[in-house]
């Protein structure tokens, strides 16, 4: 389905409004995404929004609720994409774009907004970047998240790290968790 959705840079303005999305979308009961049975506590603080925003490394691009849907706050949607510009020290090094912190509100997940906003940072990515590669890292306890972004092109790379067990973006119900790397490479269209 195409919704023609109108995605735009969020500021801190939006700090809150994304704060509380990505809480509802990954430690909330609702959607098939959220993380709720392997990691608690929130999975971002306002502060940690504010920052991410005001350090102008990372992009948010935010989806407005229009008042479309009641029980949402202001915003339906975020995804957030970091690009890294390698020097060319060598052949071998390439520039990448980081999507992080995809949210659907979970009363309007399943319609292919997720993967529209997903189409919307690999064109920005591309128009900034030029080549490279799209990455990513999804928690290994979501399999259908995994085959998600396995059906829109990415790829596991094999490598994987420890969920920080630090606490700062939740804290892991078990043992063992892991991030899994996926990424894409980004060609012309």
């Amino acid at each position: 389905m195409k919704n023609n959705l109108l995605l735009r840079v969020a500021d801190e303005d939006d700090v809150d409004d994304i704060a509380d999305l990505l809480n509802t979308c990954y430690r909330g009961e609702g959607g098939w995404t959220n993380e709720v049975n392997i990691i608690s506590g929130q999975r971002i603080s306002r502060d940690d929004v504010a920052a991410m925003i005001a350090g102008k490394k990372h992009y948010f691009f935010a989806f407005d609720n229009f008042g479309q849907l009641a029980e949402a706050g202001s915003l339906l949607g975020c995804i957030v994409v970091k690009l890294d510009l390698q020097e060319q020290q060598s052949q071998d090094a390439e520039h990448s774009a980081y999507v992080e912190m995809v949210a659907v509100h979970p009363a309007i997940q399943n319609q292919g907004i997720g993967g529209e906003m997903l189409g919307a940072v690999e064109n920005f990515a591309m128009e900034h970047l030029k080549q490279g590669w799209m990455r990513m890292s999804v928690v290994d306890k979501l399999p259908e998240l995994v085959a998600y972004y396995q059906r829109r092109g990415y790829e596991l790379t094999g490598t994987s790290r420890p969920f920080p067990a630090e606490g700062h973006w939740g804290m892991p119900l078990e043992e063992g968790l892991k991030l899994l790397d996926l990424h894409k490479r980004l060609s012309e269209k």
